[in-house]
């Protein structure tokens, strides 16, 4: 795991932990860019909090001559209501 999906799944491990809540929050990752699409086995593989994956304009529009400079694939995580069990 790397990149913005480890740093969230860090995050909520520790708020879970502090504010003594019994369920795991869930995320969902949105992907914009061809990089992500790439590797989107990763992504999928990377947090058992992950409920979704969503793509977003970036993936169906044709390919951009130009290319992101952004080093990490996942646009944007999305923190959901907690259904998830932990059991991933």
């Amino acid at each position: 795991m790397a990149g913005l999906e480890d740093f969230a799944d860090k995050l909520l491990t520790q708020l879970e932990k502090d504010l003594g809540l019994t369920k795991k929050i869930g995320l969902e990752c949105l992907i914009e860019e061809v990089e992500g699409m790439m590797n989107i086995e990763r992504i999928a593989a990377s947090t058992t909090r992950l409920e979704a994956l969503i793509f977003g304009m970036g993936i169906i529009r044709p390919a951009r001559a130009c290319r992101s400079s952004r080093s990490d694939p996942v646009t944007a995580i999305r923190v959901t209501s907690g259904t998830t069990n932990g059991t991933g």
